[in-house]
């Protein structure tokens, strides 16, 4: 069965350096998420940005977490909306820190492009567990 979701953003590029990532989303604003989320007033869902972090945790291969699972959302703040008429770019910036116990604590920051006063929209710290390490 086809899921009746689409997708608002497109992962545009990604960087990854060891421990850290940095990826653009490009919104697209006629998604029809944003005639919901809301009427005449788009914002971008604070579960979607949290997918979206997700999506550059899983893209990273020398991270070797796949399509891994959240354990936990460790810590979440909302800074500044995302409207996609005026936000068309959105950049990530991840930091993978292992533990011991086969878990990985990323923290991310989601940002709007320099060029519009580089606003800071949220900060997010997920735990994820890999595949390899869940057997």
């Amino acid at each position: 069965m086809n899921s009746p979701f689409v997708s608002p953003y497109t992962l545009a590029s990604l960087q990854a350096d060891g421990p850290q990532a940095r990826a653009c989303f490009v919104l697209d604003a006629d998604a029809p998420l944003f005639a919901a989320h809301f009427p005449g007033n788009p914002i971008l869902p604070g579960v979607v940005q949290i997918d979206m972090v997700a999506k550059v945790i899983a893209a990273c291969p020398e991270w070797q977490m796949g399509e891994a699972d959240i354990d936990e959302v460790a810590n979440v703040k909302y800074l500044h909306i995302i409207d996609p008429r005026v936000h068309t770019k959105v950049y990530i910036s991840v930091n993978c820190k292992p533990s011991a116990d086969g878990r990985r604590h990323f923290r991310a920051t989601l940002t709007s492009d320099v060029t519009d006063g580089a606003i800071h929209f949220s900060s997010i710290s997920l735990v994820m567990r890999s595949q390899t390490s869940r057997r």
